[in-house]
């Protein structure tokens, strides 16, 4: 079975290195049950499903070292979050005692929270005798995706207490924990650190800064922030476009896409379904129909997330007609459950209302 594993891995050139022996690592004194499910929670500080707590993962044992590749093996498990065949690699790594190598134990933490197996992630990273920043921040990451997000905060303060600086990696993935607990006082300590840095005008920084303050209803905060950075890209616009939109403030966000078109810079998907949603809130017939030519103008016509903006926002303005031709042109009508409803929610324009619900009838019979 693993075999076959690794073989979709395209690392079916090393598979004999891991059936040579094939009851080496369970009888080896550092490996435990490595194989198995996970049963326990890190957290509960209840680890049973790890390498034995008996002796030290870092003591090099007597054992024949293998010259193979490690390094590349763990790249590919990485890009293919290949979890079953790191876990032997791991065990191979604690067999040899090369699991010490700091490269590679932090190819391993990376696999791990890729694959979203925090506990063994903190497990190895707890056994580390030497963390570099790169490792703080992949593991702090981790928890910033998947939580507990209340652990990436506190990995940030641990970090700081052994006196590394965070970098421009460090606080958007904080940031992103703090926008999940919706924690603006912790959220504007890290703003005040981000500052002293001086990492407040870097774009990914910006970003993780304005989604916080967004997430926490902090809309002019925001702004601010935003209008301090001077070198935007499409991402800045699209993070600031996204506060105003989800936050009750739809002429803020057509306000900011009129300044993004005359700043030159190309929208995205993102960009466009956001702006189109924000005319649809206020049922902004005249700017959604400018919005609609610009899409077309910028090759997104096709787009069906795009489109499908386009549909909700001519039905809440009661263009029912010209919904109902966009509807059509979709490839995949199955994501235009939300458009179907805004044709049969346009009960304010009498006129167009048999049509529209003709046309329903006749999709719901299909």
């Amino acid at each position: 079975m693993f075999q076959l594993t690794f073989k979709k891995l395209h690392l079916s050139k090393y598979a004999i290195f891991f059936f040579n022996s094939p009851q080496l690592l369970l009888n080896h004194t550092n490996f435990h049950s490595f194989s198995s499910p996970l049963k326990n929670d890190y957290i509960d500080n209840k680890f049973t499903d790890y390498p034995s707590s008996r002796t030290n993962l870092f003591d090099k044992p007597t054992s024949v070292s293998y010259s193979i590749d490690y390094a590349s093996l763990l790249r590919v498990c990485i890009k293919q979050r290949a979890f079953e065949p790191g876990k032997q690699i791991h065990a191979r790594l604690c067999v040899s005692g090369e699991v010490s190598n700091v490269i590679l134990a932090t190819k391993l933490v990376d696999l791990y929270c890729n694959c979203s197996s925090l506990a063994y992630a903190h497990h190895l990273f707890d056994e580390m005798p030497k963390r570099n920043l790169f490792l703080w921040n992949v593991l702090i990451r981790g928890y910033a995706w998947d939580g507990p997000y209340d652990v990436a905060i506190s990995l940030y303060r641990q970090l700081i207490e052994h006196g590394l600086v965070p970098d421009n990696f460090t606080f958007p993935f904080v940031l992103k924990a703090c926008s999940s607990l919706s924690n603006v006082m912790v959220g504007r300590d890290i703003h005040e650190h981000v500052v002293r840095s001086g990492w407040e005008k870097d774009v990914f920084v910006g970003a993780a800064l304005i989604d916080m303050y967004a997430k926490c209803g902090c809309v002019e905060s925001a702004r601010v922030v935003f209008d301090k950075i001077v070198c935007r890209d499409v991402v800045l616009w699209n993070s600031m476009l996204a506060a105003y939109a989800h936050n009750g403030h739809p002429e803020d966000a057509l306000c900011l896409c009129s300044q993004m078109a005359f700043a030159n810079e190309r929208p995205t998907v993102a960009t466009l379904v956001t702006v189109i949603s924000a005319s649809a809130d206020i049922a902004a017939l005249p700017q959604g129909r400018e919005i609609h030519g610009f899409c077309l103008r910028q090759g997104f016509g096709s787009q069906d997330k795009v489109l499908t903006a386009l549909v909700d926002l001519y039905a809440k303005c009661g263009s029912v007609g010209v919904a109902r031709r966009l509807f059509e042109t979709l490839r995949d009508r199955r994501v235009v459950d939300p458009g179907l409803a805004s044709l049969m929610s346009c009960s304010g324009w009498w006129a167009q209302l048999e049509d529209g619900l003709a046309f329903v009838r006749v999709e719901a019979a299909v």
